[in-house]
């Protein structure tokens, strides 16, 4: 298993990823995934912003994958789930404009925004499932319900 720490230097060692600092941490930005070091205590946490525009802590599934398997993969499976997350969102707004007023313009735009996400989602999940290791976990411990 891998420290907090490590998964630290990984995500600054990632040249995809932004490197910032503030008063008194260090923080590294990637794809809606940002990771925190405190200069005094050293303590490093990592956040979700999930779609708004704050950032919440992980759930201890989600933080588990950080550190079975590093920075990239955890970034991966992090944006799998809020990419869950967004298309439950908008099957519900489908459903909704289907029983209201039925706009057609909104539908054709819901349909466009679902098949986007579902491209990025797809993408993501091909390149995980080719990493062994990480195939392997999901097969043993994957829910359909979307738990990471």
């Amino acid at each position: 298993m891998i420290n907090m720490q490590q998964i630290y230097q990984q995500a600054k060692n990632d040249v995809t990823c932004t490197f910032m600092t503030g008063m008194g941490y260090e923080c590294v930005i990637t794809k809606g995934c940002k990771i925190v070091r405190d200069n005094k205590s050293g303590e490093v946490q990592i956040l979700n912003i999930m779609g708004g525009t704050y950032y919440a802590k992980l759930t201890s599934e989600q933080l588990e994958v950080f550190k079975l398997f590093g920075w990239k993969i955890g970034v991966n499976v992090l944006n799998l789930y809020n990419f869950r997350l967004k298309l439950d969102i908008i099957e519900q707004k489908i459903k909704d404009e289907m029983t209201g007023r039925g706009s057609q313009k909104q539908l054709s735009l819901l349909k466009a925004k679902r098949e986007e996400i579902l491209k990025k989602y797809s993408q993501i999940n091909y390149k995980l499932n080719n990493i062994k290791a990480y195939g392997n976990y999901k097969n043993n411990n994957y829910s359909e319900e979307g738990d990471y």
